[in-house]
């Protein structure tokens, strides 16, 4: 249960997609697919996750709610990705994602 959209910026050089795995409890694997004019060489890829899709942050857990972060040396066409059960991730591709 994915949904997803993507933006260019106007130089057509960065590209951000962002990602909400919907399911309270499954986690999806997807495929990403390019047009054939977009082959973005490198990205960072920020994923918010917890532990459910209540859980807050508070000063006894203030890590309960988090944010993960992954660089990518090469994200291509094809490049599979996993997004888990009740999150929300950001890949951002171009100059502003240099590993």
């Amino acid at each position: 249960m994915l949904d997803v959209i993507a933006t260019a910026d106007e130089r057509g050089d960065g590209l951000t997609v962002s990602v909400v795995n919907r399911s309270p409890t499954d986690a999806v694997e997807a495929d990403l697919r390019f047009a054939d004019a977009i082959e973005p060489p490198a990205a960072t890829v920020e994923r918010v996750i917890g532990p459910d899709p209540q859980a807050v942050n508070s000063f006894e857990d203030p890590n309960r709610v988090a944010v993960e972060t992954e660089q990518l040396e090469s994200l291509r066409d094809g490049t599979v990705l996993r997004f888990p059960a009740h999150s929300h991730t950001v890949i951002t591709c171009g100059e502003e994602a240099t590993p």
